[in-house]
């Protein structure tokens, strides 16, 4: 045991000792044996089972949403000392992305960030209600305003089709935000009618945004005026008769009387 004694610190090395011990015995087929016969710690034939449904597509959508979550919080923390290890981190995920075959752009964080605070909702859907006063000529907007959620606007329009007046009561909901350019557009046809969200594009035309960007729903009131015209005549006619019954003239008193008859009273 002295020989494994450091003669300048006095201090006994484990180290050696085991090491030799282990060379001497390495020889051994009883250790041998031993050797063979234990347990590995590491099991290399095991794998790990993974569902056949989590395809590479799969995995992609996954990372997609993790960048897009990653993105989302550097734009509510914005530049600062520790945003930078979440810059890196979205561009790895971006990496991963690419090398399953999928397709991301490099991300720039100045491109995420803004000196501007968001813009308010009720604000830019009120313009909208502003573009459609000005631009509506088919009728007139008897109604509009802006909902508490600042994204649904109740709209109502009223107008005229030969004898035939009617009032479109419309609820317009954006399904993210409203930018502010835009219209809301109602034709009227019998019983129908169409209610559309439109923009203007560069030749200054109102164009469909279509119907995924917005969730549109009216009702439709119709008054045929030519039958209130006849229902009108009647009650007109049936009044001027009856001004007639309360207000008899002599004549027509005589007429409803007629003649009494006349008894003569015989004297005894």
């Amino acid at each position: 045991m002295n020989d494994y004694v450091d003669e300048e610190s006095g201090k006994f090395d484990t180290k050696s000792l085991l090491e030799d011990s282990f060379l001497k015995n390495l020889g051994n087929p009883t250790l041998k044996q031993q050797i063979s016969q234990a347990p590995s710690v590491v099991d290399r034939s095991i794998k790990i089972p993974i569902s056949p449904a989590y395809s590479t597509e799969k995995m992609m959508l996954d990372l997609y949403e993790v960048r897009d979550g990653l993105i989302a919080t550097f734009s509510e923390m914005g530049l600062n000392k520790t945003s930078q290890n979440l810059v890196n981190s979205i561009n790895k995920v971006g990496t991963c992305i690419k090398g399953l075959g999928g397709e991301v752009d490099y991300f720039d964080p100045l491109a995420n960030v803004s000196g501007l605070q968001s813009p308010k909702l009720n604000k830019s859907a009120q313009r909208v209600i502003e573009n459609t006063k000005e631009a509506y000529n088919l009728g007139k907007i008897e109604g509009a305003k802006v909902e508490e959620d600042g994204k649904t606007i109740t709209i109502t329009f009223t107008g005229k089709q030969g004898n035939v007046s009617y009032k479109s009561v419309g609820t317009v909901t954006a399904s993210d935000t409203w930018m502010g350019n835009e219209a809301i557009d109602y034709i009227y046809s019998p019983e129908s009618g169409r209610m559309a969200v439109k923009t203007p594009n560069a030749h200054g035309q109102w164009i469909d945004r279509g119907t995924d960007d917005y969730k549109i729903s009216w009702e439709l009131f119709e008054t045929d005026e030519s039958n209130l015209n006849k229902e009108a005549g009647k009650a007109e006619t049936t009044k001027e008769i009856k001004e007639e019954i309360k207000n008899p003239t002599p004549n027509d008193i005589d007429k409803e009387i007629g003649d009494f008859p006349i008894v003569e009273k015989n004297e005894t």
